[in-house]
């Protein structure tokens, strides 16, 4: 599986937003669109990638940050996006030329790749999952259910174990005893944790407490797990 991060947070010049491109088995995805088109397609063209070359798209939920780019994609594109979505969005989509899928409950678009039920957060948010040879690969937009909750349901529903989690942790700003005990409550069920976008002083703490775990990630970054 190869990640590429497009949109994050480390950007800088005020950027907020998420986009990661995702290659499996031949198969391409996008798990967010970042905050804005250009921002999107600027992005993507500094790293080769053609946005024309996705299966699908995820928007986890409706935050801007997430959202804003969808009007980068080619007309035709499927976007997955979770029940509770506003209206008014789902129609400009539409009217973009884009095909809105509303998840209501856990779907397998592709084989071995599955969109979680939404999580009233609030919003509600989704979550992508993609089976890899060590486990389950938990993509998260903001993580505003608690990961610790979203990866009990995963395995609950799809089986397990967790492998990765990789997106953002809505830890910004957080006291440092609830980052610590925000990753305490997770960190034992997974093997890789990879903290983007909201994650805050997360991806510190994780890197000094789970050093073998940890995965820093930055726009314009690619990996193989």
């Amino acid at each position: 599986m190869r990640l590429t991060v497009i949109v994050d947070d480390s950007m800088g010049n005020g950027v907020h937003g998420l986009s990661i491109y995702v290659e499996h088995d031949d198969r391409y995805m996008l798990f967010g669109t970042g905050p804005s088109p250009r921002i999107l397609e600027d992005a993507a063209g500094r790293l080769d990638i053609d946005l024309d070359m996705n299966d699908f798209a995820v928007i986890s939920h409706e935050h801007i940050a997430h959202s804003g780019g969808v009007y980068a994609l080619p007309v035709y594109t499927r976007v997955y996006l979770p029940s509770g979505y506003p209206d008014s969005l789902v129609r400009k989509y539409r009217e973009h030329g884009l095909i809105p899928a509303i998840v209501k409950d856990y779907i397998e678009p592709l084989t071995g790749i599955w969109i979680t039920r939404p999580f009233y957060g609030p919003p509600s948010e989704i979550a992508l999952v993609i089976r890899h040879e060590k486990g389950l690969v938990v993509f998260t937009g903001c993580g505003h259910m608690g990961v610790q909750a979203l990866i009990r349901d995963i395995v609950s529903r799809i089986g397990g174990p967790v492998y990765a989690v990789i997106g953002g942790l809505h830890l910004s700003g957080a006291p440092e005893p609830v980052v610590r005990r925000y990753i305490d409550l997770f960190a034992d069920m997974v093997d890789i944790i990879a903290p983007l976008h909201c994650s805050g002083a997360a991806g510190d703490y994780i890197k000094k407490r789970y050093p073998d775990k940890y995965i820093g990630l930055a726009a314009g970054e690619t990996i193989e797990i």
